[in-house]
């Protein structure tokens, strides 16, 4: 004959077994696991690290917005702003000033900016011309790249002549396109590359290139910044 009371005496003793068994198990992992919210919670007072990259585009785009939209305001390539850039290296006044304004804002506010915002001293190994063909062909192939990088310089060649056209670039190429800072250039939205153009603006530049204008490429900046606390200067 089927006994009911003992099979279910049975059962109910299984029963407290698996309660018992599971009990020491959590009790096991609440000893060992950490808190949800010490996992999840970010830690307070960890300091963001800062590469030496991030530290040159900032510099960089600091020192350009002290220039932007500004224009020409005393003749042809000349104005208050744009005539100590030529004059700090030797140039003639009214020449074109897209290199001179780029090498002026490295070698002066760049450097000044690094002493009061960072306590370091830095130098750049470029070619101190106000030709952007004589800055790409007489800096090191070393720091030559033919992909846009923020904290880099774009150089253009005019097609058939010796003369082009210089920009900081301040992005990554994004589906063929690249931010830059530019002197010498035009606040027109134009298809070209405006190389003596009325002043210093913020533009979108095509890593194809223009039809007059050869992106010749890329001068890494990064590469060729000389950090002279290091050199013990």
């Amino acid at each position: 004959m089927f006994d009911t009371t003992k099979v279910l005496n049975q059962a109910q003793s299984m029963k407290e077994i698996i309660i018992k068994i599971l009990e020491a198990i959590l009790s096991l992992f609440k000893k060992t696991a950490k808190p949800i919210q010490d996992v999840v919670k970010p830690k307070e007072n960890v300091a963001v690290i800062e590469t030496p990259l991030n530290k040159l585009h900032r510099a960089i785009i600091a020192c350009c917005d002290e220039y932007n939209k500004k224009t020409e305001t005393a003749g042809k390539n000349r104005a208050s702003w744009i005539d100590p850039m030529v004059k700090y290296f030797h140039g003639n006044l009214g020449d074109p000033y897209c290199a001179y304004g780029i090498l002026f804002v490295l070698f002066v506010k760049v450097k000044e900016y690094y002493l009061v915002h960072y306590n370091e001293h830095i130098d750049f190994n470029l070619p101190m011309t106000g030709s952007t063909q004589k800055l790409w062909n007489d800096s090191s192939k070393r720091y030559h790249t033919d992909k846009a990088k923020p904290g880099s310089i774009a150089i253009w060649k005019k097609k058939g002549t010796y003369r082009g056209h210089a920009a900081f670039c301040l992005s990554y190429s994004d589906q063929g396109i690249f931010k830059t800072f530019e002197f010498n250039t035009s606040s027109k939205n134009s298809l070209e590359v405006v190389r003596d153009g009325e002043g210093a603006y913020y533009k979108t530049r095509d890593m194809d290139g223009y039809s007059d204008m050869q992106l010749l490429g890329f001068i890494d900046l990064e590469a060729c910044m000389i950090r002279l606390d290091k050199m013990n200067v």
